[in-house]
């Protein structure tokens, strides 16, 4: 089977954290390398707010990679997402774009980088205190109901207008 280049997307449960994340890469480039393909990226997109709920989840873990290897390689990967508990969603393409497969997998930063640069969240000691100033009282807008009506009437007018020019310009 001829190599190709291809991407995916995977939403996991957010109850792992990082260390969740850092097992799944794990696993994933063995699947990749198993198979004699080579992971060109990974990236971790972080946890957010998933737009339905999808598995009692309301938040997801969002991770992307893409790769090289054949058709093989991107069904197995998800054989084992279908499989895992962790993952609540995926998504797999293929990616069109005239490139170099050898020099992609030469230059490849796999597994290994990502997994250096992941790091739990911690507030730096450095940074000065905050400090919220006081919000001075806003006056409140009047408006009287001689304005309301004016603004009313003009509104009013303008719609007569456009309905008028519409009914004109209908051609049967």
């Amino acid at each position: 089977m001829k190599e190709k280049y291809f991407e995916s997307t995977v939403i996991l449960k957010p109850e792992g954290g990082m260390e969740s994340v850092r097992q799944f890469a794990e696993r994933i480039n063995g699947i990749v390398e198993t198979m004699s393909g080579k992971i060109v990226s990974l990236q971790s997109w972080g946890e957010k707010k998933l737009a339905y709920e999808i598995s009692k989840n309301m938040k997801g873990h969002y991770v992307y990679f893409d790769y090289v290897g054949t058709g093989a390689v991107v069904a197995e990967l998800e054989r084992n997402f279908n499989n895992w508990e962790h993952v609540l969603k995926f998504m797999s393409c293929r990616i069109d774009k005239e490139v170099n497969l050898e020099e992609l997998k030469a230059n490849a930063k796999g597994v290994a980088v990502m997994a250096d640069r992941i790091q739990e969240w911690k507030p730096r000691d450095d940074r000065p205190e905050r400090t919220m100033a006081p919000i001075a009282a806003a006056e409140p807008v009047t408006t009287s109901a001689d304005d309301n009506r004016e603004y009313n009437t003009k509104l009013q007018a303008s719609l007569t207008k456009s309905k008028d020019v519409d009914e004109e310009n209908v051609e049967l």
